[in-house]
């Protein structure tokens, strides 16, 4: 009976917060993913324990108790789960006074400043992982004060788990520098930052494989190190978006059809190819295939529309200044 039990526990650790209505097979990708996501993060917490001890230590000698911040989250199919950092802000003072972390927050501790910069406040999430509320790669969880943005086409975006790496931790891995001079960093994050960010997980994750999932997880580890070409193109999308809407004349009706347009143009492939050395090292390890067929609008039907819609308006639907058009034979993320 000993081995049984063992047997249903690894079964049931892999099927974890799959939430399926109806019993059915797991498919090879999210079995595999599963599993490495628990090798991974089990792995992770192992060799990171004496770190994590440390910074344990700091937070507990600088500021006390409690140790961990822990909040509710958005994830898989809009369920709410409640994610761990490091604490990084002052006791009396958290993210409930406003949802963003700024650059020079008069929030931060002093340890909590080092932690942000070298993004060790997240390493507890790991734990998310193992429990199977997150995973290594998915798209970011969103606080419950931007869960409302979860609307229309970005609905789809709660159909995958999210995760530590992906896209747009990637390519926005300094995203406090773009709250700088704004006016209202909230509504700049609503209406421009959050659709950027859905756009990109949607048009990866709907064509995701096992093996460009470690890719990303690869890449995500050399952002963190700052290593990583890829997060110079967050800001460069924030500044093509910016200047396209405005030449275009966006309203707040047809704001995301724009970025949807960006996107699409734009896309999570093209910027990976351009950015050429995160990209040979996984192909050279392996991880990513030479090349694929062409690569299909994975934005959602609002684009589609839009661009239906849109015929004959004239500079709307002419190429991006700056960008490239998709070529024939994107990579096959």
């Amino acid at each position: 009976m000993r081995p049984r039990r063992s047997a249903e526990w690894l079964a049931s650790m892999l099927c974890r917060s799959q939430q399926l209505e109806d019993p059915q097979p797991i498919a090879p990708r999210r079995f595999g993913a599963r599993l490495l996501d628990l090798v991974i993060s089990a792995a992770t917490l192992i060799v990171f324990a004496p770190l994590m001890v440390f910074i344990t230590a700091a937070v507990l000698v600088e500021g006390g108790r409690p140790i961990l911040f822990s909040q509710l989250r958005v994830g898989q199919r809009g369920r709410h789960f409640r994610m761990h950092k490091f604490r990084k802000f002052h006791n009396g003072t958290s993210a409930k006074t406003y949802p963003l972390t700024m650059e020079d927050d008069p929030r931060l501790t002093a340890v909590g400043r080092v932690l942000v910069r070298t993004k060790l406040d997240e390493l507890p999430q790991l734990w998310n992982v193992l429990m199977g509320d997150m995973s290594l790669v998915g798209p970011r969880p969103e606080s419950l004060d931007f869960e409302d943005c979860f609307k229309g086409p970005f609905r789809s975006v709660l159909e995958h788990k999210p995760g530590i790496f992906g896209p747009s931790q990637v390519l926005f891995r300094n995203e406090r520098s773009l709250y700088r001079e704004r006016s209202n960093p909230e509504q700049f994050y609503r209406d421009l930052l959050f659709p950027l960010k859905a756009h990109l997980d949607l048009s990866y994750f709907v064509d995701r494989t096992l093996f460009s999932d470690i890719a990303w997880a690869v890449r995500g580890g050399f952002a963190v190190f700052g290593w990583s070409s890829l997060v110079h193109h967050g800001p460069v999308l924030v500044e093509e978006a910016e200047n396209w809407i405005g030449e275009a004349g966006a309203t707040a009706g047809d704001l995301a059809s724009h970025i949807g347009l960006l996107i699409r143009r734009r896309s999570v492939h093209e910027i990976v190819r351009e950015s050429g050395t995160e990209v040979a090292a996984a192909r050279s390890a392996g991880f990513l295939p030479i090349g694929g067929r062409d690569a299909t609008d994975q934005a959602g039907a609002s684009e589609c529309g839009y661009l239906r819609a849109s015929v004959g308006h004239g500079r709307r639907n002419e190429p991006i200044v700056g960008s490239r058009l998709a070529r024939s034979d994107p990579f096959w993320l």
